[in-house]
């Protein structure tokens, strides 16, 4: 079995779908990481690019760093890609949709903690699945992410939020999970300060049916991508695919994007259902 390079986390609904190329058979599927017995290599290369909805590998199979796509491959769908943090207009300049489309700015909670942040509107659930939201809230949406982005900045300043969550906030609120009531609470304060900011966020919307039994037993221990991961799953939730192996362990699964996937197993290929 060749080793598979792994190309994007992705969901269909509340369904995590770890994407993989294959460069022997030329075929794209879905990897069965759920049996968690492989090998991720600790060096990462170019994910590629999508035309048509036909995936294509980078020509120059470039080592990447601190990313998982090179300049090239992501003018795709950015011309630039520090401008998928810092955008610097709305589309006019670069021509590019990414820039032009709608977006939505939002409130996000992670069990206690809460953030802003924005996404384009037509994946903001998605969005939400992947980061491992518990709930959240649509405070605004507007045209263009430059004007999304200048929202945000303004959204967190005013109220003194955060745009992140750390990792181990994250994995603290699946060991001790906030009930719907607390961050209903939690939501009413910040929705009483957003309108007296002028803003009217959305009601509150929960999500409840990630592949995980909360809460877990013990803090998770973060392990580094690159190596050997062995072990018995226990859930994913958001970024993170938690597996027991003496104790218990999370897995940053976006950080396998690039990287290549191997077992000495065969492994029967999933139909790719992820890609939108």
């Amino acid at each position: 079995m060749s080793d598979l390079h792994a190309i994007s986390l992705d969901w269909q609904d509340f369904r995590p779908c770890l994407v993989v190329y294959d460069k022997d058979t030329g075929e794209v599927s879905d990897f069965d990481f759920w049996a968690v017995d492989f090998n991720v290599s600790h060096e990462s290369r170019c994910v590629g690019s999508w035309h048509g909805g036909e995936y294509v590998p980078c020509p120059d199979s470039l080592i990447v760093k601190g990313g998982s796509v090179c300049d090239s491959c992501a003018s795709a769908f950015i011309a630039d890609l520090d401008c998928v943090f810092e955008p610097r207009c709305n589309g006019e300049e670069c021509g590019m949709q990414f820039c032009a489309q709608e977006h939505a700015i939002y409130l996000a909670f992670h069990g206690h903690v809460a953030k802003v942040g924005l996404t384009a509107s037509r994946r903001l659930k998605q969005r939400m699945i992947e980061q491992g939201a518990d709930a959240y809230s649509v405070i605004a949406k507007v045209k263009g992410r430059k004007a999304a982005r200048t929202m945000e900045i303004a959204i967190a300043d005013e109220l003194s939020l955060r745009q992140r969550v750390r990792e181990i906030e994250s994995l603290a609120a699946m060991t001790e999970p906030s009930s719907d009531e607390e961050i209903e609470a939690d939501f009413a304060g910040l929705a009483e300060r957003l309108e007296n900011f002028g803003h009217s966020p959305s009601e509150l919307r929960f999500l409840e049916n990630y592949p995980i039994r909360l809460p877990l037993k013990r803090m998770p221990g973060m392990v580094k991508p690159g190596g050997r991961h062995r072990g018995k799953a226990i859930g994913v939730k958001g970024k993170f695919l938690i597996y027991e192996n003496g104790g218990l362990n999370a897995l940053n699964l976006q950080y396998l994007a690039g990287r290549f996937i191997s077992d000495g197993r065969e492994r029967a290929a999933r139909p790719l259902e992820c890609w939108q």
